[in-house]
């Protein structure tokens, strides 16, 4: 009718017109959010581990044990694993590169971990520190002379007795003839009757084996002679 007014609320179709503000969608605001979540970011502050990781780091040089080049040689793996991660995923690829780079009475000692699968190994800070155990500490000649004689296989787990009388070889400068009497010496007196029947000729590493592979969990008991 003439004189009613237009409703106000009718869409405008005036193409020159502004836009009417359309009420947000939270939906829409949370996908826009996730996808600039996943996007780039900007590089945060450089931090040590990732200069480190941009970083081309040597390989570490071979360890053969000796005590003066313990730290050395574990502060230059822990730069080689930080700057290698991807490659190195867990704990036990860690330890076991570290044991890759071990010569000598070093390696004979990690050789006689990972042949038993020693708990030692799932972790790269246990391993670390018995490492250092081991080596780091730089005994006197004396001392380890006196050890190696005083060392005695005081339960029935042979590779106990093998792992500390092997931290004690790698120390003392002995050649294998006297480490295979003091570790003959060592041995339950059981064990040591049987494993008699091998000369003193035979290397130290074939009599420890040997000697590993008779008696894995010993079952040899010094039981008195029955009575008559």
């Amino acid at each position: 009718r003439d004189g009613i007014p237009a409703r106000t609320d009718k869409p405008n179709m005036d193409p020159n017109a502004a836009p009417t503000p359309t009420v947000s969608d939270p939906y829409a605001e949370m996908v826009q959010a996730l996808r600039q979540s996943l996007q780039p970011a900007q590089p945060p502050a450089v931090s040590t581990p990732s200069m480190i990781a941009s970083t081309p780091i040597a390989r570490p040089q071979y360890y053969s044990g000796e005590p003066e080049g313990c730290s050395g040689f574990l502060l230059q793996c822990s730069l080689f694993i930080e700057a290698n991660s991807q490659s190195l995923p867990n704990d036990i690829a860690k330890t076991a590169f570290v044991m890759s780079l071990l010569t000598g009475r070093a390696l004979q000692w990690a050789e006689a971990l990972w042949n038993r699968k020693s708990a030692v190994l799932a972790s790269l800070d246990t391993f670390f520190t018995h490492f250092r155990e081991v080596f780091g500490v730089a005994l006197t000649p004396l001392s380890v002379h006196d050890e190696l004689l005083k060392l005695k296989q005081t339960n029935n787990n042979i590779h106990d007795y093998t792992l500390r009388f092997r931290a004690l070889a790698a120390n003392s400068g002995w050649n294998d003839v006297a480490l295979l009497a003091a570790y003959r010496r060592g041995l339950q007196l059981a064990i040591r009757r049987q494993m008699a029947i091998y000369e003193d000729t035979m290397s130290l590493e074939s009599f420890i084996k040997k000697a590993i592979l008779r008696f894995p969990i010993s079952t040899v008991q010094s039981t008195p002679p029955p009575r008559r």
